[in-house]
C-alpha cells in the first residue's frame, strides 16, 4: 500500500496573515533582501568597531615588561 496517499498535511496560520487561496503566491524576495542588507550592515559595523578599537589602542603606550 502506498503510504504517501494516507498522509495529511496540516497548515496553520494563527495570525491570519496569508489567506489559503493566495498562500502559494507569497513573494519571499523581500525577506531575502532584508537578510542580505542586515548581514552587510552587521559586517560593516563590526569592521568599523574593530577599526575604532585599533585606532584607540595605537594612541595608548603600554608599560610592558621587557
Amino acid at each position: 500500500m502506498d503510504e504517501s496517499r494516507d498522509r495529511i498535511d496540516v497548515v496553520r496560520d494563527p495570525q491570519g496573515e496569508v489567506p489559503m487561496e493566495g498562500a502559494e503566491d507569497v513573494d519571499a524576495s523581500g525577506r531575502l533582501d532584508g537578510l542580505i542588507g542586515g548581514t552587510a550592515t552587521w559586517t560593516l559595523m563590526a569592521v568599523l568597531a574593530g577599526w575604532r578599537g585599533h585606532v584607540r589602542r595605537r594612541g595608548i603606550e603600554y608599560d610592558l615588561p621587557v
